[in-house]
């Protein structure tokens, strides 16, 4: 003979026994419900004829008193409603996501907007390598083709990523160099406080580490 355990476990998934209606079957049984969960439960049981199936085992179950392996096997079966997520909460995670799609785009396409406004403002901190000369010149050569001769006691600063509107340096001291031709923008040198632009060609630009003093084509 099937008992009234293996039957609730048998109908139990066909009921709509969520956590509100475990409540109150558990209160009615415990026999501390209020006239309104009274009521509440009359709706419940109407909802279909599985609550109801599921309610007549449980009363027959518990004619010989309510136990708390009744109360367990009630709850074991109670439907666990998914967590509510804050929209708060929401909103930040989209917007961290949209974020990692935007850097992630960022880094495959370089000419996206967020690139060229990221090149636009900031400045020394896009140095990502830095070669020095000591007491002899050095040659260097940059990834678009131009070809540096560092003087002596001089350094140069530049970023291994260039991207077509920004061929930059940062000079510390003299340099000779031979501008490879491109169509990646014009080439241009931060020396001290001064930026300027140079055209293709052999040029030099002759300073210290804080002023500079000139520039001049080898041409």
């Amino acid at each position: 003979m099937i008992s009234y355990k293996e039957q609730i476990e048998a109908v139990a998934p066909y009921a709509n026994l969520n956590q509100r209606a475990s409540a109150i079957i558990q209160h009615f049984f415990l026999e501390i419900a209020t006239q309104e969960e009274k009521d509440e439960l009359d709706e419940w049981l109407n909802e279909s004829e599985a609550n109801e199936r599921l309610f007549d085992l449980l009363i027959s179950a518990t004619r010989g008193g309510v136990g708390a392996g009744i109360i367990k096997l009630i709850n074991d079966h109670t439907k666990k409603e998914p967590k509510k997520r804050s929209r708060s909460g929401k909103i930040f995670r989209i917007a961290g996501i949209g974020l990692l799609i935007i850097l992630a785009i960022d880094q495959l396409v370089p000419l996206t907007p967020l690139r060229h406004w990221m090149q636009q403002v900031d400045g020394i901190d896009k140095v990502n390598k830095i070669e020095e000369a000591s007491g002899e010149s050095r040659i260097i050569k940059l990834s678009d083709g131009t070809r540096v001769e560092l003087h002596p006691h001089s350094k140069l600063g530049y970023s291994t990523k260039w991207y077509w509107y920004d061929r930059k340096v940062w000079l510390w001291g003299s340099a000779s160099f031979e501008i490879a031709a491109s169509k990646d923008g014009p080439f241009k040198v931060k020396s001290g406080k001064m930026s300027i632009e140079l055209p293709e060609g052999p040029v030099t630009v002759l300073g210290d580490s804080v002023n500079p003093v000139v520039f001049h084509s080898n041409q």
